[in-house]
């Protein structure tokens, strides 16, 4: 999204450009630290001479200054061109908030007419974004999205360096607390309760949502996987020009012991018929027979966004000791559990595969907030609780021969065994 200008209208003179529907405007405008900002201005005057040489300058928050400079006149219309400031901005990331007075960029506007002295014309409040280096813009992708700026630069004011900028902006995912700004108002809402009772913070897996695919329309619709959290935070560091973050795929591990399975089965189901396995696309073998009883079940393993149809199970379940679980509905939470992530207090908690961040040798989760990791094994010790599969219940009928699915089901083969890398987590 690019604001176009003019940036700040104020049609009625109140110093509040909030009249939008009559084309007022208060757009937010972003920066690289320690350059130099262009900034022309028109004003509306009445009873100027018509005569008399007119210039305009204006002084603003942390020494920028507008130089005096000659304005042109059309009737009631004082225009100075876009002009370069005589001083650089700050060296340093900076958030200037144009909802704190204190802490708006402020401008005073002053006018010369003729030999006679400076007036005060008017005073100006903005909100700007001060990045750390100039942004990376990310090939084919439309991401000029104000929160991008907004989260980095609100979360780093005053930061001066790559790390301290990475540290800073997972603060804000870490309290799994992150929200959008509201298109051309460059306002946060940081409670996550929008008028209408609708969430306006942006959520991790939120049960029968549609799941969106790209940073753009997760920043339009506030709700995506794991994938586009991970894209979407290393969109923010591309917003503050550092590179260099790469997101990692964990894959889960395929099952160890899928005979297990049929054990545990048998006693899930009370069941006192023949049961057995069928792997992910037959690639770890079966121990189905040729000829099958009537009402012989057996369990085919499936793929869940994974390339061998095992399971992980996200930390903070509580599932009771049990070995076969149903699938929630909606990819909703677990019953009673407490699988917390952004912006969903107990979110989906099983997957074939996931998406985090890897920057400066160090790992860092998006999706479910919370610590950063210095090693793949400390990330999956401290997040990851079983390892299983995703299984379709088959059962034989002899007279057709053929196959009916009874049930999906989640299993549990075992607890992540800590200290031992289970997962594939790329790089």
């Amino acid at each position: 999204m690019t604001y176009s200008a003019p940036h700040w209208v104020d049609k009625d003179g109140n110093g509040n450009p909030t009249d939008t529907a009559n084309g007022e405007k208060d757009y937010s405008v972003a920066y690289t630290r320690n350059t130099k900002p262009s900034i022309g201005a028109k004003f509306s005057i009445q009873g100027l001479p018509n005569n008399l040489a007119i210039k305009l300058r204006a002084k603003g928050s942390d020494g920028i200054e507008i130089p005096e400079t000659a304005a042109q006149v059309n009737g009631n219309d004082v225009t100075l061109a876009v002009t370069a400031s005589s001083t650089n901005w700050p060296n340093t990331i900076k958030f200037y908030d144009r909802s704190d007075a204190n802490k708006a960029f402020k401008l005073d506007w002053e006018i010369k007419v003729g030999d006679a002295g400076w007036a005060q014309v008017a005073s100006t409040k903005h909100q700007v974004y001060l990045t750390l280096n100039d942004p990376i813009k990310v090939a084919g992708a439309n991401e000029n999205q104000e929160t991008l700026f907004n989260l980095g630069c609100r979360n780093a004011d005053g930061v001066t360096v790559p790390n301290a900028t990475v540290q800073a902006i997972w603060n804000d995912f870490s309290d799994r607390i992150v929200s959008r700004v509201t298109p051309q108002t460059g306002k946060a809402d940081l409670d996550l309760n929008k008028g209408g009772g609708q969430p306006d913070g942006m959520i991790y897996w939120e049960p029968g949502a549609t799941i969106c695919r790209t940073v753009e329309d997760f920043l339009k619709i506030g709700h995506t996987s794991c994938g586009t959290w991970a894209q979407f935070m290393e969109a923010c560091l591309n917003f503050q020009g550092i590179n260099g973050a790469q997101v990692s795929i964990v894959n889960a591990p395929i099952p160890a012991n899928y005979n297990q399975s049929t054990i545990d089965y048998k006693a899930h189901a009370n069941f006192g018929g023949n049961v057995y396995y069928l792997s992910y696309n037959n690639l770890n073998g079966n121990n189905v027979p040729n000829n099958l009883n009537n009402g012989d079940r057996v369990l085919r393993f499936q793929s869940n966004n994974g390339v061998n149809g095992g399971i992980f199970y996200v930390k903070q379940l509580n599932l009771g000791g049990q070995k076969f679980v149903a699938i929630p509905v909606n990819d909703a939470g677990f019953p009673n559990s407490n699988s917390q992530a952004q912006g969903n207090k107990n979110a989906r908690a099983w997957f074939g595969n996931h998406a985090i961040i890897k920057y400066d040798g160090k790992y860092y989760d998006p999706s479910y907030g919370g610590n950063l990791f210095a090693a793949k094994q400390a990330w999956e010790d401290a997040s990851l609780q079983h390892f299983g599969g995703l299984i379709e219940v088959l059962e034989y009928n002899a007279q057709n021969n053929s196959f009916a699915a009874i049930d999906f089901l989640l299993w549990i083969e075992k607890d992540d065994p800590k200290g031992v890398l289970n997962t594939k987590i790329n790089p």
